[in-house]
């Protein structure tokens, strides 16, 4: 743990730090200013008095009409601040010359407890004056921020009050292979850095994410090959977290390794609104598979074996093979709450990554979104940051985390599938044979229907012991999978109702 902060100050850290770039974008830019090409995003931020407040309509709402907000106060945050403030010098590593923060420095030490100061001034204001406040979060290296749940007529009187520059909602966000390396050209530049064996050594690529699986051999020291990874360099202040194990049924001890070098769970506002849900884990460990998908493609080792249902799948890599890994865990079942992730994008910066990664939507709106700030407060503190561009597509206006200081990073597809045939047999003894893809070891003989009380195989219906033709369309290729099998189904075969759906999924279900 962190002896700098408390485990719940330190997540609660993370929110605070951009307003002078979002008063001074709303101030000064007009409609002269503006390309007539150009469009003005739907969610512009409003001004009370000096305060910019964003539309909260789409934040968390309690069902006592309570909404979550992340409060930007005034100052700036340590990542931003170049001076200024009487007695306290700069602590932006542009300002000073430097690539990074220096966490451990004077500067750094007495503008945070500046700032801190500032925190808690506004903390016992919003107490005395706003009725059942609930504090979230605080965050001083990035946004200057405190997240909070507050009555919904309450939003306007906190905007008001002083010492705050804006007010953000707290929005729930949602999560967005052998060839892939080739495919986007990384095995050219392994070659300029020694190596497949060599290609990302001594970076540290921070996921915020689902969480992880450890036990994964993309994560193992030492990695396939038997190379053991030298110790990582101490994280600026502290010391990272490794949590795992807990009473929730197969969340297993693990020791983190000098692959895998930290994990950590940022889930505070998502605790508050969604809790624990049946089959979640309390912990770093991986209950949905995304963020251990994102870590072993960005960072995994290489030369793992890779199998899906027990079926040999090749080799495979991570693009960046010999860096180091850490986990913040910022999403549940129930999505990815701005404030969980604003806390983990500066606990990043606290241990010290290189890279973060945020496979996750949103910033479709960056001047006012708070992760996205958040983002741009890494980026001030030497971090690069990479997002996905989402999975919305191809048409005008729908690209995510449209920052200038984040690497969007759109999809594309590899030209690669998993080819299988099915064989049928009709009553009469005709036969057919088909081609498409699949990632499992096949089932049958069994009975093939339709699935005659949905074609698009939502819920419902008995089809105990049979194969079920689903047409697609409405329900997710894994929703309907799932469907037909509560339903008794054995197997499943989906199938492209227009000519202008041709692409084939082989979804891990």
């Amino acid at each position: 743990m962190r002896p700098s902060l408390s485990r719940r100050s330190r997540r609660f850290s993370s929110l605070l730090m951009a307003s002078a770039l979002v008063v001074g974008m709303v101030q000064t830019t007009t409609a002269a200013d503006r390309g007539s090409g150009l469009k003005l995003a739907a969610d512009q931020p409003t001004k009370i008095g000096k305060t910019i407040k964003v539309d909260v309509s789409k934040a968390a709402h309690t069902e006592d009409g309570r909404v979550a907000i992340i409060v930007k106060l005034k100052d700036d945050s340590v990542a931003s601040y170049t001076g200024g403030v009487s007695g306290l010098k700069a602590t932006n590593p542009a300002t000073l010359g430097n690539e990074t923060i220096k966490l451990k420095s004077t500067a750094t030490t007495r503008y945070r407890s500046y700032l801190n100061v500032k925190q808690n001034a506004f903390i016992r204001r919003l107490d005395a004056n706003v009725k059942n406040a609930k504090v979230t979060g605080q965050t001083d290296l990035v946004l200057n921020a405190v997240s909070v749940v507050v009555p919904v007529g309450s939003v306007a009187s906190i905007a008001a009050m002083p010492g705050v520059a804006a007010v953000y909602p707290d929005v729930v966000l949602h999560p967005q292979t052998d060839v892939s390396p080739g495919f986007i050209g990384a095995d050219t530049v392994w070659g300029d850095l020694g190596g497949q064996e060599s290609a990302g050594e001594g970076v540290i690529i921070g996921v915020l994410d689902t969480g992880i699986w450890p036990e994964h051999p993309s994560f193992s020291d030492p990695d396939p090959s038997a190379k053991a990874y030298d110790a990582p360099p101490d994280p600026p202040t502290g010391t990272r977290a490794c949590e795992f194990g807990s009473d929730v049924e197969g969340d297993a001890d693990f020791e983190c390794n000098n692959k895998l070098i930290g994990a950590e769970r940022f889930m505070d506002t998502y605790d508050f609104f969604v809790g624990i849900e049946e089959g979640e884990f309390d912990s770093a460990r991986d209950d949905d598979g995304h963020g251990t998908h994102t870590t072993s493609t960005s960072g995994g080792n290489a030369g793992v074996e890779a199998s899906i249902f027990g079926v040999d799948r090749g080799i495979i890599s991570g693009v960046a093979p010999r860096a180091y890994v850490e986990m913040f865990k910022v999403c549940g079942v129930g999505g990815c709450f701005t404030s969980d992730t604003t806390a983990a994008a500066q606990a990043a910066i606290e241990d010290g990554v290189d890279v973060i990664n945020f496979s996750i939507s949103g910033g479709g709106n960056p001047y006012s979104d708070a992760t996205e700030l958040a983002f741009l407060d890494a980026y001030n503190a030497g971090v690069f940051v990479a997002a996905s561009a989402g999975n919305s597509g191809p048409g005008a206006d729908t690209t995510d985390h449209r920052g200038g200081w984040v690497t969007t990073v759109g999809a594309s597809t590899a030209p690669r599938a998993f080819v299988d045939t099915i064989h049928l047999t009709a009553d009469g003894g005709a036969t057919l044979d088909i081609s498409g893809t699949s990632l499992t070891d096949g089932v049958g003989p069994a009975l093939v229907v339709e699935a005659d009380f949905d074609p698009l195989c939502g819920p419902g219906g008995d089809y105990t012991g049979k194969i079920v033709i689903c047409e697609r369309g409405t329900y997710g290729r894994a929703e309907k999978g799932f469907n037909v099998s509560t339903a008794g189904a054995v197997g499943m075969i989906l199938y492209n109702q227009s000519t202008g759906v041709t692409d084939v999924e082989t979804d891990n279900h």
